[in-house]
């Protein structure tokens, strides 16, 4: 059994809307910025595949965050995009270069989507990523 999670992303104007699938199943949904050109903490993230890890911190408990180095992507300030993680939140303006997981897809609050039950989706993804060698694969 692989443990790739595939994220198929929508780019919108104003944000990014992905559908989270493991093993051909649609397991969640995710809210993030919108594309703009890899900025730093105001774009979603490059597609590609990533090295996906746990991590607890105060602001963003039982979390995780992504890693590719050759995507520029670490947790660590050694490359141009750091701390991106994968936390609970339920609207746009709750993350800054992150993925918000969701179960539901809402329609949208002055004109951007959000996502439902956030919390529900951060235990489910907690209970399935259960070590080390899993990965997010995202592409649009």
């Amino acid at each position: 059994m692989d443990k790739i999670i595939e994220v198929r992303r929508q780019l919108l104007a104003n944000c990014t809307i992905g559908k989270w699938y493991y093993n051909v199943s649609q397991i969640c949904f995710s809210l993030e910025l919108p594309w703009l050109s890899n900025i730093p903490f105001k774009s979603c993230i490059p597609p590609g595949e990533y090295t996906i890890k746990p991590i607890s911190t105060e602001k963003h408990p039982d979390s995780f965050f992504l890693e590719n180095r050759d995507l520029g992507v670490s947790w660590n300030a050694d490359t141009p995009r750091t701390t991106i993680e994968v936390h609970i939140a339920n609207y746009l303006r709750q993350i800054v270069g992150c993925l918000a997981p969701g179960m539901e897809l809402h329609q949208k609050i002055d004109d951007v989507p959000w996502v439902g039950r956030s919390g529900d989706a951060m235990e489910m993804l907690n209970q399935l990523i259960d070590g080390e060698g899993w990965k997010i694969r995202i592409v649009q």
